[in-house]
């Protein structure tokens, strides 16, 4: 948020200069006010923008959004089951998870924003060893399953 201190009579507005950044409040005042505004996550390399309020420049640089997951391999017995791998970023960074095989089924956080967690549930092995993966916030997420 950002004040904006005048006198009583002058009136000013705040627009962004940026199409990542959206004024959420306060896009127009007279005298004393303040300007809220939101920006969306980067998902690219390190960007600048600016609002422009009274007249005045605003800068915000932004850094790209960075992913960790943890635990990156999840070893299951024979008769399978749930775990849960949890995913670390910044408070306004989305991500996705998703399942590249068959007997690996996401359950809950298939998405979110910020820190959050992905559960999963593998099915029973009733063959041979197997390796499946799921993508998670760009980063791959080993599953291991021993065989019957």
């Amino acid at each position: 948020m950002v004040k904006v201190s005048t006198t009583n009579a002058c009136s000013w507005t705040a627009r962004s200069n940026a199409s990542w950044i959206t004024v959420t409040s306060g896009a127009t005042g007279t005298g004393d006010g303040s300007v809220a505004f939101s920006y969306a996550a980067n998902i690219g390399a390190l960007r600048t923008g600016t609002l422009t309020i009274a007249g005045q420049t605003f800068i915000l640089t932004q850094a790209p959004c960075a992913y960790s997951i943890s635990p990156d391999t999840v070893k299951m017995n024979v008769a399978g089951g749930t775990a849960t791998i949890n995913v670390s970023t910044g408070g306004t960074c989305m991500w996705t998870a998703s399942s590249n095989e068959s007997w690996i089924i996401i359950t809950a956080g298939a998405s979110g924003t910020g820190d959050g967690s992905v559960r999963l549930t593998v099915a029973r092995n009733d063959g041979r060893k197997r390796t499946g993966t799921l993508t998670i916030a760009g980063r791959n997420a080993k599953v291991e399953q021993e065989d019957h």
